[in-house]
């Protein structure tokens, strides 16, 4: 069955797993929704999806916290999607994922939402993928691991896809191994000749030191190298409309890199 959450505030809630919202039956679609300070002992701060589908948009996780899965944990089975979205300072305090975990046998689709200053202290801070995930025009920065990787964890070189994307500014970049393409990704060499290096210019990012935090301003002071420089070869489908300030996404057929 079909579960719609549309215009919801969870807040200081607690559980072992899904400290906001568990669902192991139904198909949940979450819209409008915010998720502050939810707790769970062991897996997904704010929410747990046990092999159902989730289409999650224009919602927000904040603060949240768990083992694994700060503020999402995509459990065994389950396909999930996010659409500008905010994951801002969420924390795994005995795992990865400080904010998207993604487990094995799952999918995930994180489209046009900005995941920064989240924490964690195994690999993944910002996402941890283990089966198959696809991210495009996200920003990812400020996210701290301990121990691994602070942008994007692929566990067992699972298929990544990552195109029109800002990682820049996390503790540790990204697993070489994936598709990266038309994207900007601080210290990593990827061999690719569309994946910029160059500083993107964002007009106030605070250290990943300080993770978990949830300010910053991830617009772009430089034009240059995200503008105009994406593309939607392939990807046509999963680009969203409007872009996280509601501006339109695609301009004179022409897209730029990152959430903005």
């Amino acid at each position: 069955s079909i579960v719609n959450f549309a215009n919801c505030i969870t807040k200081h809630n607690f559980s072992n797993q899904g400290g906001g919202l568990f669902m192991s039956e139904g198909q949940p679609n979450i819209e409008n929704c915010h998720f502050e300070s939810n707790r769970a002992t062991e897996k997904g701060g704010a929410v747990f999806i046990f092999f159902y589908t989730c289409s999650t948009k224009n919602s927000v996780f904040i603060l949240n916290q768990a083992q694994e899965g700060g503020a999402f944990f995509n459990s065994l089975g389950s396909a999930a999607t996010f659409q500008l979205c905010k994951i801002l300072g969420n924390k795994a305090t005995d795992g990865g994922g400080g904010g998207l975990y993604n487990s094995s046998e799952s999918n995930i689709q994180v489209l046009n939402s900005l995941i920064t200053g989240n924490f964690s202290t195994k690999s993944g801070a910002a996402i941890r993928n283990n089966n198959t995930a696809t991210i495009i025009g996200c920003t990812i920065s400020g996210n701290n691991c301990l121990d691994g990787l602070g942008g994007i964890s692929n566990y067992g070189e699972k298929e990544l896809i990552v195109k029109n994307t800002i990682i820049y500014g996390n503790s540790t970049g990204v697993s070489p191994i994936g598709n990266y393409q038309f994207c900007i990704i601080e210290g990593v060499n990827l061999y690719e000749p569309s994946v910029y290096v160059e500083n993107p210019g964002f007009v106030n990012a605070p250290s990943y030191i300080y993770a978990p935090f949830t300010n910053g301003n991830y617009h772009l002071n430089n034009c240059w190298p995200a503008n105009n420089n994406g593309t939607t070869t392939d990807i046509s489908e999963l680009i969203t409309e409007f872009d996280l300030d509601r501006n339109a996404r695609i301009l004179d057929g022409q897209i730029d890199i990152g959430v903005y």
